[in-house]
Parts: C-alpha cells; sequence; structure tokens
C-alpha cells in the first residue's frame, strides 16, 4: 500500500509499505480523511534525525478488518481513532489519566505507522464509531476538537462565564465552537489573521482582535479584569502575560500550546489575583462526547476545513502550503484520488 514515510531532515517520501498482519486485539482501517496537524509541520521542519515513521494522527476511515478478539466493531463500519497508545498499567493509567500515561506513544508522531496512508492499524480500544450523518471529511476533525473539549471539561468553567481563547487557529476554533454552546455569555478571541478573526465571530465569539495590532494595547486595557477563563493556544509570551491581565480574581488560565521557549511568569499578579493554571495534555475520554456534537451540529467544523489534496501531494500542497500561507486552518489528505473530484 500508499504510505508517506519521515525520514527526518525534512524528508518525507511516498513509498510503499507493507503493513504487517493484524493481531487479536487490533483494527486495520481505511484511511479516507486525514488532518495535517501543527505538530505533522513541526516535525517535518524539525532538522534532525529519527527513526523512520509515517506520520498523521487525525482522521476519519472504515473498518477493513478486525483481530480475533476485537468486539466493539466490524468491518464496513465508519470510525474516528484516538491516537493514544497507552499501557493501562502505569501508576497514571490505573488512576484514569490515560493521557499521561508513563509509556505514552503517540499514533503517527512518535509510532511507527500513522493515518497519512492508504490504510492503518490501531488498537480496538482507540476507535470510535461514528453514525451515518457525520461526513468522514468533519469527523476527521474529531481528535483536534477532542483537545479543546478536554480543556474545557478539565477547567472550571460553568455556563454563564465569559472566557477568552488566545490563538484561533483549529483547535482554537474548536474551542470558541464549543464555549458557544455550552453556555459561555461572552467569547474574546485573538489571531492575527483576518480570516480567522472573521470565522471566530461566524462560530460565536463577541470580541475578537489582532494582539499585534496598534490598537490592541487600548482593547487589552478596556478588557482587564472581565474574563473568569483563558484558554491559551497561540504559545506566545505576549498572550500568556495578556491572560493575567484579563482575567478576574480566582479566574483560571489553561495552557493548551506547547510553547517552543521558558515563559516568564507574572507571579505577582497571579498569587494577588490568587489566578490559577491548568495544563491540558491531549484527550482523556472524549471522543464519544465530541462525535455526537459533531454529528448533531453543535460543533460546527465544516467550516474550519480550507484545503483538500491527494496522499501524493503531502509535501508540496500541504505541508508546504501551511508554512507559507497563514490563512489556511485545516488541510485534510486522502488517499482517494476520486473523493477530489
Amino acid at each position: 500500500m500508499k504510505a508517506a514515510r519521515n525520514y527526518g531532515n525534512g524528508d518525507i517520501r511516498i513509498e510503499d509499505l507493507v503493513l504487517p498482519p493484524v493481531k487479536a486485539d487490533e483494527v486495520r482501517i481505511a484511511v479516507e480523511w486525514a488532518g495535517i496537524c501543527g505538530s505533522d509541520k513541526h516535525s517535518y521542519e524539525r532538522k534532525a534525525p529519527r527513526p523512520v515513521f509515517t506520520p498523521g494522527h487525525e482522521f476519519s476511515g472504515t473498518v477493513a478488518e478486525t483481530g480475533a478478539d476485537v468486539r466493539r466493531v466490524k468491518p464496513g463500519d465508519r470510525v474516528v481513532v484516538n491516537p493514544l497508545f497507552f499501557c493501562g498499567k502505569c501508576p497514571t493509567c490505573i488512576q484514569g489519566y490515560s493521557n499521561n500515561c508513563e509509556n505514552l506513544v503517540m499514533f503517527g508522531l512518535n509510532g511507527i505507522y500513522g493515518a497519512f496512508a492508504e490504510e492503518t492499524v490501531v488498537r480496538e480500544t482507540m476507535v470510535t464509531k461514528i453514525p451515518d450523518n457525520l461526513p468522514l471529511d468533519v469527523a476527521a476533525l474529531a481528535e483536534p476538537a477532542c483537545i479543546a473539549a478536554h480543556a474545557l471539561r478539565i477547567s472550571k468553567f460553568k455556563p454563564g462565564d465569559a472566557a477568552a481563547v488566545f490563538g484561533v487557529g483549529a483547535i482554537g476554533l474548536l474551542m470558541v465552537s464549543l464555549l458557544k454552546v455550552s453556555g459561555c455569555t461572552k467569547i474574546i478571541a485573538t489571531a492575527r489573521t483576518k480570516s480567522k478573526r472573521d470565522l471566530a465571530l461566524k462560530l460565536g465569539a463577541d470580541i475578537v482582535f489582532d494582539p499585534t495590532a496598534p490598537e490592541a494595547e487600548e482593547i487589552i486595557k478596556n478588557l482587564a479584569n472581565s474574563v473568569d477563563l483563558v484558554y491559551e493556544l497561540s504559545g506566545a509570551q505576549q498572550s500568556f502575560t495578556m491572560a493575567f491581565g484579563m482575567l478576574r480574581v480566582r479566574g483560571e488560565l489553561v495552557m493548551i500550546s506547547l510553547p517552543q521557549n521558558p515563559f516568564e511568569y507574572p507571579a505577582w499578579i497571579a498569587v494577588n489575583k490568587e489566578i490559577s493554571v491548568t495544563g491540558s495534555k491531549c484527550t482523556n475520554g472524549e471522543f464519544p462526547m465530541v462525535v455526537e456534537l459533531l454529528a448533531n451540529g453543535s460543533i460546527d467544523a465544516a467550516p474550519i476545513i480550507t484545503k483538500k489534496i491527494y496522499l501524493d501531494d503531502l509535501v508540496e500542497e500541504g505541508l508546504e502550503t501551511l508554512i507559507g500561507d497563514n490563512e489556511q486552518l485545516k488541510i485534510l489528505v486522502t488517499p482517494k484520488r476520486a473523493l477530489l473530484i
């Protein structure tokens, strides 16, 4: 079968790959659509050697084969996949925090197999069936939507709260949509790109602005002490610092982004306002809920898809486009050329 193979140092090739036989607890999936994540882009850009692997971890598809012990799905079922291989045996897993497993392996990032391929293999426990009324292209956004849903679920959010979302890329926009349907009374969103700010308004944000614009300082001043929660997705020091000024006393900053450099922490403000900081990592049990919200239209994910490409064009039309075009949000990849006609 055809698959993308990441050799490191910016070298991704489309090659033939033979998958191993399906084990008793595994499921082989024919990939329909796979989204390019920021982590896929960073892995492509990283100039360092690493073991060869197939990237791609946000995807939907159809079950092609099941192992002897698989009971939850059958061939022909339409599915999405939680990309976390967790051991289920370490102290963290036993406590119920599988997303923080001490032996965690991320499918399509630091495992061997990924979704930028015609087919792939995962454990049965990673698979969630989706209803027939949920299009497979929209379903491919289930994993990033789960990241937003997990952050919302573990935070102190309650209906009636006001919240800010800093950095409305794909996950940030999904967060805006989730906040709106969850009863958030005021949503503030930031993005440098006008198209992303416009989409944030469409999905339910009340106030949007570019944090780097000349007028941002006055906007930020007027929004001081105005929100109960800030969800940080930009990875920028400026946004991190801005959050402490915008939060009310005993507000909460939820860190979803993975900053590339250490941040300066405004400890005096945090202590004086009794602000709590919560880290949010991946997903843990949100897939069934997110699939239902996508299927019934509560999460409006379709506008976040900005481009669809063929697997053979992954590098030039996908990864390089994401690097060079700030207007892009979610680029979907398919191994089925007929879907692009």
